[in-house]
C-alpha cells in the first residue's frame, strides 16, 4: 500500500515538473538542433525601455528570449536611451533595436541561434587564437582553469554565474589562427542558452561573466 502510494506520488511530481519545464522555458532545444537554429521567430515582439544602457537593453532581450552576447563600450557604458520597438520579424526587431545604441553593431554566426553585439571597431576581443586542439575536454577547464583562449594574457578576468557544474561540460574544438570571439562563440554554440557578457567593473577591469538564457542545465 505505502509502495503503491509513494510511486503515484513520484508520478504526479515528474508529471508537475515536466509542466513547469514545459510552460516556464518552452521546449529546450538538443545540442544538435541548437546548432541548426538561427534567430528565432516571432509573431510580434514590442521591446520597451527607459533610461536604459546597452547593457541592459542586451538583459531585456535576453528577458524576451534572444541568446544575446554582448560586448559593452567603456566609453559610452554610462549612456542611456529610452525606445520602443515593435516589430514582426526578429532580425528587424534587432536591426532597430541595435541601431537605438550608438556605436554599436550586431550579427547572427550563421547556423546558430547566437546574437552578437558588439561595440563597432572598440571592440577588445580583437585577437586570434593561433592554435586550439581539445577533445572531451571541459569548457570550465578550456575557458576557465587553462585559459586556452589566453583571455587573462588580455587581461579579462572570467566570471561565470550560477554553479560550476554548469559549465562543466565536454566541447570538442580544433581551431588555427581563428578570431578568440569566433572560438568563444563555437564553444558555447551547442550549450542551448549559454552566452556571454563583457564589461568594464568599477576598477577598469574587462570581466567576461557567462550564464544561461532562461535554463540552466
Amino acid at each position: 500500500m505505502i509502495a503503491k502510494f509513494a510511486m503515484k506520488t513520484a508520478q504526479r511530481s515528474a508529471i508537475l515538473l515536466t509542466i513547469v519545464a514545459q510552460t516556464s522555458l518552452g521546449q529546450i532545444p538538443s545540442p544538435k538542433e541548437a546548432r541548426g537554429m538561427n534567430v528565432p521567430p516571432i509573431q510580434s515582439k514590442t521591446i520597451a525601455v527607459t533610461n536604459a544602457t546597452a547593457h541592459d537593453v542586451a538583459e531585456k532581450l535576453r528577458g524576451d528570449g534572444f541568446r544575446v552576447c554582448f560586448e559593452e563600450n567603456s566609453a559610452t557604458s554610462g549612456a542611456v536611451v529610452s525606445f520602443v520597438v515593435n516589430e514582426t520579424l526578429a532580425t528587424n526587431l534587432l536591426q532597430k533595436v541595435v541601431a537605438k545604441l550608438p556605436g554599436y553593431t550586431w550579427h547572427n554566426p550563421k547556423g546558430t541561434d547566437i546574437v552578437v553585439v558588439l561595440p563597432g571597431e572598440s571592440s577588445a576581443l580583437t585577437w586570434d587564437v593561433s592554435a586550439l586542439d581539445v577533445t572531451n575536454n571541459s569548457f570550465l577547464n578550456v575557458v576557465v582553469k587553462d585559459d586556452l583562449l589566453c583571455l587573462k594574457q588580455h587581461d579579462i578576468i572570467v566570471f561565470y554565474r550560477g554553479f560550476t557544474k554548469s559549465l562543466d561540460f565536454n566541447v570538442n574544438a580544433r581551431f588555427r589562427n581563428k578570431p578568440v570571439i569566433e572560438c568563444l562563440n563555437d564553444l558555447i554554440v551547442d550549450r542551448p542558452g549559454l552566452c556571454w557578457t563583457l564589461v568594464t567593473n568599477s576598477r577598469g577591469k574587462k570581466v567576461l561573466t557567462f550564464q544561461y538564457v532562461g535554463f540552466h542545465p
